[in-house]
């Protein structure tokens, strides 16, 4: 999973609310199939509604159901209605990497998901419910390319947010206490000049908008400020309901009891997937170096028989432990496991059969890459 020099998303839609949209999307496309933004996007706004009547404004919404069942307490904001929501979410997906926008194949985070959960069965029920193993899946990607803002926004949501707060509160407190002040920090970091000239004059515009909402409140949803705070403010609080760290009322949000060890994993720097495999799955217990050895195996053939020569090691990992999660989600047998036990039964197949676990340098010369002659194990 591939991470951002800045650790904070931007440029998001206040339409990107629904992270199952995200899973329907990589489980509808095919591995090393290009796709035009704009066929894709029509190919997944027909997949994901029902057009009775011929015109996309009057489209049957599928999931409005399950995502108003009061005792789930999730949110039906962010549903598919048009195809420009449709298109939101396509650019949702570059946004996290899980499609390239630039080549039109899936990136690395979608060549690791469409692995993990092969393609849509015609006769497979769609839903936008995620499961424990997708909420990981979507929170260490979010580990990666937002830990800056979720962060701080986690610690003091486990605080404040015990009892329902409503949405302009959370959005409010997490623009103006977090985004913006942790924004200021991020032009050091940025190396491309344009991007970080951009940044530095948007600032400008953004350390005004709370005096203006404090100035006028009444006018402040016909300001150009709130359409900020709503675009890039009221996604995250939606992320957040669809990863079992909210729970909306209505239209407040009061966190989970998953919350407060989900935040304590976004103060951790290392061990991301096997912690927040504890968070849902409390009594599993460590997979046995056969059983790694075996769904190693098994991961890499999902790789080799999709036609990689290569295989990224972060990226064959980061599967290794989604697939033992997946298997936890319809299983008592619960099992969790590290990366550095990985790696370790990796270097035993090494020892055992030299020829038949190799590594790999990128053009920086650093061992990056792995192949495995998976026969040689069977």
């Amino acid at each position: 999973m591939t991470q951002n020099e800045l650790l904070i998303l931007d440029d998001i839609k206040g339409d990107m609310c629904r992270l199952g949209y995200l899973k329907i999307l990589t489980q509808i496309s095919k591995e090393k199939k290009r796709y035009r933004i704009n066929l894709h996007t029509k190919l997944f706004y027909e997949y994901v509604t029902k057009d009775d009547s011929g015109k996309g404004k009057e489209a049957k919404i599928y999931f409005e159901k399950e995502l108003q069942d009061n005792d789930r307490k999730l949110s039906d904001t962010g549903l598919i209605r048009s195809l420009k929501t449709a298109g939101s979410y396509l650019e949702f997906s570059h946004r996290l990497k899980i499609f390239n926008q630039k080549k039109e194949v899936f990136d690395e985070n979608g060549q690791l998901y469409d692995k993990l959960l092969g393609s849509l069965d015609e006769n497979e029920d769609m839903t936008l419910i995620l499961q424990p193993s997708d909420k990981i899946f979507f929170l260490k990607i979010l580990f990666d390319l937002d830990r800056e803002i979720l962060r701080k926004f986690m610690k003091w949501a486990v605080k404040e947010c015990q009892n329902p707060v409503t949405r302009h509160n959370t959005m409010n407190h997490l623009m103006e206490e977090i985004y913006i002040p942790t924004a200021k920090e991020a032009p050091k970091n940025i190396k491309d000049l344009r991007k970080r000239q951009k940044l530095r004059l948007n600032l400008k515009k953004w350390e005004k908008y709370p005096a203006a909402r404090e100035k006028n409140p009444e006018g402040w949803n016909l300001h150009e400020g709130y359409a900020f705070y709503r675009h890039n403010g009221n996604p995250r609080l939606e992320w957040l309901v669809d990863l079992g760290f909210f729970e909306k009322i209505e239209t407040s949000f009061k966190t989970s009891k998953y919350a407060n060890t989900m935040s304590n994993v976004f103060e951790q720097e290392s061990n991301i997937l096997h912690e927040l495999g504890k968070v849902f799955y409390e009594d599993a217990s460590p997979a046995t170096d056969v059983e790694i050895k075996k769904q190693i195996l098994d991961s890499y053939y999902k790789f080799s028989n999709a036609g990689f020569t290569v295989v990224k090691k972060s990226i064959l990992f980061s599967l290794v432990c989604l697939e033992f999660f997946r298997k936890n989600d319809g299983n008592d047998d619960k099992k969790t496991v590290k990366i550095k036990d990985i790696e370790n039964v990796i270097e035993n197949m090494k020892q055992e059969s030299p020829k038949s676990v190799r590594y790999h340098r990128d053009s920086k010369g650093k061992l990056i890459y792995l192949v495995i002659n998976v026969r040689d194990f069977n």
